[in-house]
């Protein structure tokens, strides 16, 4: 489950915000560096939020229930949590936590492109 979350997270920051940050920057030359970074940043945040947020939420449950009441395994939190809530219950808490992901993957896709120059020099 910790895999396919951040499989996912990392998908997002590493390929979704680079990608539409550089299609962004080469579509429209006139905008600037940072507002293009923003815009794949938000792109990156929804698609590694909401794609993640499941399996984040059942982790948590578990994680969460140390005597194991009432989470005990992956596939009956899924349960329990659906026939109480509905699918929305997968995705509480997750307008904070995508707020959290958009300005993280933007601090990331920053530091990445200000610090791999001066690591690898010879591939920039």
């Amino acid at each position: 489950m910790t895999a396919l979350r951040e499989g996912v997270y990392t998908g997002g920051y590493l390929g979704v915000t680079p990608v539409i940050r550089e299609f962004l920057q080469k579509s429209f030359p006139s905008w600037n560096e940072e507002g293009c970074r923003a815009i794949g940043s938000v792109c990156g945040g929804l698609f590694a939020c909401y794609l993640s947020h499941p399996c984040d939420t059942i982790k948590t449950c578990i994680q969460g229930d140390i005597e194991g009441a009432k989470f005990k395994t992956h596939s009956s939190t899924v349960s329990t949590l659906l026939s109480e809530g509905g699918l929305s219950s997968l995705y509480r808490g997750a307008p904070w936590r995508l707020f959290r992901q958009i300005v993280g993957i933007f601090v990331l896709d920053k530091a990445r492109m200000t610090i791999s120059p001066m690591l690898f020099p010879d591939r920039f």
